[in-house]
């Protein structure tokens, strides 16, 4: 996208609508921290294994459910199993450390860097809210210990519209939402920030929204695949945004 269609479309702008994990939230953070915390409480052991498996097999289930070939019902009944199985950890309940590693992860909100600054900042110019796909009174905890919630005007989660991005059904609820708060917005006056390029920026421009690529291989993967035709911005930076919003 040239640098004046990127002004041009930027100054239309008229609200933000944000996802959390990996976005405003560290969920790596959390989840290392929560994983610590529960394998603690239930006395398993802990070794440079652990984080790593968490982390493949919980982003595969992700892109399964992000593709509706998982429920997030089953996600909870099989994560932890699966985890273990991989782990060679034997005789432990994978259902019932679920609901311990939830637990934690309820009142985990370590934020990325610069995002608390970031959206004080924004929230001066734009009206913004919170889209995401994770459980809804989770996320709206999280949002609230980490001191985000007076920056939003909404949070709306994929439980409460009953669907996930990038269904189109979740960005006509968005829009639905932006309207309440914005007096004529357009569908292009809205920009979702997000960190999947799948759900955040396929599903915004699907919806004939706008997206922001909050994630660390943007700028690169913008450049290679030629994303920034239709991307209008791609940083992990919180700083680069405001200065790139408020502009």
């Amino acid at each position: 996208m040239d640098r004046e269609k990127s002004k041009t479309i930027k100054n239309d702008i008229r609200l933000l609508a944000v996802d959390v994990d990996n976005t405003l939230l560290d969920f790596d953070a959390c989840a290392f921290d929560c994983i610590r915390k529960s394998f603690d409480q239930w006395k398993l052991p802990f070794n440079q294994k652990v984080i790593p498996t968490f982390m493949e097999i919980n982003e595969a289930f992700w892109r399964k459910i992000e593709r509706n070939e998982m429920s997030f019902e089953e996600h909870r009944k099989i994560r932890w199993n699966t985890i273990f199985a991989a782990l060679g950890i034997t005789d432990v309940d994978g259902e019932e450390f679920e609901v311990t590693f939830r637990e934690h992860l309820y009142d985990s909100h370590i934020c990325i860097k610069g995002a608390l600054e970031a959206v004080e900042i924004l929230s001066k110019k734009y009206p913004m809210m919170i889209v995401s796909n994770g459980a809804g009174q989770q996320q709206k905890q999280r949002i609230e210990k980490a001191g985000l919630r007076p920056y939003f005007f909404d949070v709306l989660t994929s439980m409460e519209v009953g669907c996930k991005k990038p269904d189109p059904k979740f960005f006509d609820a968005l829009f639905d939402h932006a309207k309440t708060k914005v007096e004529d917005i357009q569908r292009e006056q809205i920009l979702v920030i997000g960190d999947s390029l799948i759900t955040d920026v396929q599903g915004a421009i699907s919806s004939q929204m706008n997206a922001l690529w909050f994630h660390p291989e943007a700028k690169r993967k913008m450049d290679e695949e030629e994303l920034a035709e239709v991307i209008l911005y791609g940083s992990n930076d919180w700083y680069e945004v405001v200065d790139f919003l408020m502009s």
